[in-house]
């Protein structure tokens, strides 16, 4: 009986096109401050685990999001050891 159910409900048009979200809605936006000079925000992250290419195993990522220059460095991991 469930799956005659379900069968119907996705073979009925109607059903389809009046059915509810299954998602939450989306949150307000929070509009990021515009730089007002060329190093005024810089965003720095890491992209990593890497494949070691001359013992090189992450990115630096820096990003001007004043003039939209990314820098991505390689950079070797040492264990402090």
């Amino acid at each position: 009986m469930r799956s005659d159910f379900r069968d119907l409900i996705r073979s009925c048009h109607l059903c389809q096109m009046n059915k509810q979200p299954s998602t939450l809605p989306d949150g307000v936006l929070i509009r990021l401050p515009v730089p007002r000079e060329p190093v005024s925000l810089m965003t720095i992250g890491f992209a990593a685990p890497l494949p070691s290419d001359n013992k090189k195993e992450v990115i630096l990522v820096v990003l001007n999001r004043f003039t939209g220059v990314t820098y991505l460095i390689p950079v070797s991991v040492t264990n402090g050891d």
